[in-house]
């Protein structure tokens, strides 16, 4: 599946949005600080994008009308999950979990936002065929 470009939203197909009872930039402040993200653009008070390496989040204020609260979590590829671990720790983000390297290959860390979103950062150390820790392709 091919999606057309669009300079106002995150590249790739699946674009991630997260909802905060926080004013949206004090958010993008605390992320850009805590995390090492990139700041694409505010839009108002409400809405903001973040990005980093290709993919993006959408951000924006509680939305009574979705009724999703602040559920679910994110998954960032890096390549220095180390630096960022060290960096969120010394900015006072709460770890949820230390970083760990799994079966599968990817070392990961989680951390909890200002807004209570866990963020998990993952580095892949080696490459693993998914059947080899369980998992079943599709036939």
């Amino acid at each position: 599946m091919t999606v057309s470009n669009n300079r106002s939203i995150p590249e790739g197909t699946f674009v991630p949005a997260l909802s905060y009872a926080q004013p949206v930039g004090e958010v993008v402040d605390w992320l850009v600080d805590a995390f090492g993200v990139s700041e694409r653009f505010r839009a108002g008070d409400e809405h903001a994008q973040i990005s980093l390496g290709t993919g993006g989040v959408l951000l924006s204020g509680l939305r009574e009308n979705l009724n999703v609260g602040n559920a679910g979590y994110i998954t960032v590829r890096v390549p220095n999950l180390l630096e960022i671990y060290n960096r969120a720790s010394a900015f006072g983000a709460e770890i949820t979990s230390e970083p760990t390297e799994y079966m599968y290959g990817e070392q990961q860390f989680g951390a909890r936002d200002l807004g209570g979103h866990i963020w998990y950062f993952s580095q892949t150390v080696r490459d693993v065929d998914p059947t080899a820790w369980g998992a079943v392709h599709p036939d």
